[in-house]
């Protein structure tokens, strides 16, 4: 089956705001080792930024958090709206390569994950949420999440995934 890995919104702007970094250090972490595990098992990685607040927000905020890695194979995209999936073309690059499980990281929690994890589902795919790769600026979100939603740790990803 393919998947892909969504790392939503891990940008410079909103992890700036954060009031307790602590966490965003082993997010990244995971992040970046679940994302090497699915490129080296041919599977996908997007990107997603946030862009509905350019108004507001530098080019500098609205990038891409310098210790996310990236590849140049990863796929990225645009959106303005907490779901990535409205009024995006995510559904249809996930269509073109026949992906229809979706793991999710990134930030925030209670906003941005949760609304694309209802959206996958609007879309007839399996979400699931890595565990330890999702973060939120509020106490207590990230871990609500994960207790609510799928979750998948980086270890059941590294036993499923082939060649990683």
């Amino acid at each position: 089956m393919n998947s892909a890995l969504l790392i939503i919104d891990m940008q410079n702007g909103f992890l700036n705001e954060y009031p307790d970094k602590s966490d965003i250090p082993g997010a990244i972490e995971v992040i970046n080792y679940v994302a090497d595990l699915m490129r080296k098992g041919g599977q996908t990685v997007i990107h997603i930024r946030d862009v509905g607040e350019a108004d507001f927000m530098s080019e500098e905020d609205l990038d891409i958090h310098p210790d996310i890695q990236q590849d140049p194979a990863d796929l990225h995209l645009e959106k303005t709206y907490s779901n990535a999936f409205h009024n995006t073309k995510l559904a249809q690059r996930l269509a073109e390569r026949n992906i229809k499980f979706l793991i999710l990281a990134g930030q925030a929690a209670e906003h941005c994950v949760v609304f694309t994890y209802n959206g996958a589902s609007e879309n007839q795919l399996t979400a699931t949420v890595l565990q330890d790769g999702v973060i939120s600026a509020k106490t207590g979100r990230s871990q609500m999440l994960m207790e609510d939603r799928n979750i998948i740790s980086h270890a059941a990803i590294r036993a499923l995934i082939p060649n990683a």
